[in-house]
């Protein structure tokens, strides 16, 4: 087992689905592309199609977004705090 395998894991047993950093994100499937996670890195999840055209990245087919992503009930409850 090596650091990326660890990092996997502990994403994975976190509720992550990848790592971002500025305009970098990579998901678990292919972590770390670069071979190294940058000191920024932060733990992430994939964009929903709502929240890529949110952030204005059309034609982005993945990106990832600092955080955990949201239960349905948690979207639910966050949405009515917004009205």
């Amino acid at each position: 087992m090596d650091i990326q395998d660890i990092l996997i894991k502990w994403l994975v047993d976190n509720g992550y689905e990848g790592l971002c950093y500025e305009n970098c994100g990579c998901g678990v499937d292919a972590l770390m592309p670069c071979d190294e996670a940058h000191v920024g890195c932060e733990p992430a999840h994939d964009a929903s199609p709502k929240e890529i055209k949110e952030l204005e990245l059309e034609g982005a087919d993945r990106y990832m977004v600092p955080g955990k992503k949201l239960t349905q009930i948690e979207k639910e409850k966050s949405d009515a705090n917004r009205d």
